[in-house]
């Protein structure tokens, strides 16, 4: 919210990394997002998965998270949101129930903790 022409910088950390099909899936978003929304400024830092898990833990310990990160949902899920390291989405959801209609429930489901939803997956994989 405000005025359009207001500069933001964000931080973002992801493991889309290298020729993996999700780092393309995920360059072509963010140069959409960039496109949108061109007074937003995102510090977009690339982590190679085997590196992320470690480095968002730490970072989290130390109280040095990024505004904005991939977090695998289930129990790094529950156990950032029982450390009241995450803010919940559900005004987000609840401001357009069209977007939320359209999810997968197991997109939403494997992020709620304590009835509060933390993030919407990317991909859900088949059980």
């Amino acid at each position: 919210a405000g005025a359009a022409d207001k500069k933001v910088k964000i931080s973002l950390w992801h493991s889309f990394v290298g020729a993996d099909q999700r780092a393309k899936f995920m360059e072509e978003r963010m140069n959409e997002f960039r496109a949108k929304y061109p007074n937003i400024e995102i510090d977009e830092q690339k982590i190679p998965r085997d590196q992320y898990q470690t480095k968002l833990k730490t970072q989290a310990a130390a109280g040095q998270l990024p505004d904005a990160f991939l977090i695998w949902p289930n129990a790094m899920t529950k156990e950032f949101a029982n450390a009241n390291l995450l803010a919940d989405i559900n005004d987000l959801l609840d401001k357009d129930p069209e977007w939320k209609n359209s999810l997968n429930p197991r997109a939403l489901d494997e992020f709620t903790v304590n009835g509060k939803t933390f993030s919407v997956g990317l991909g859900i994989t088949p059980t």
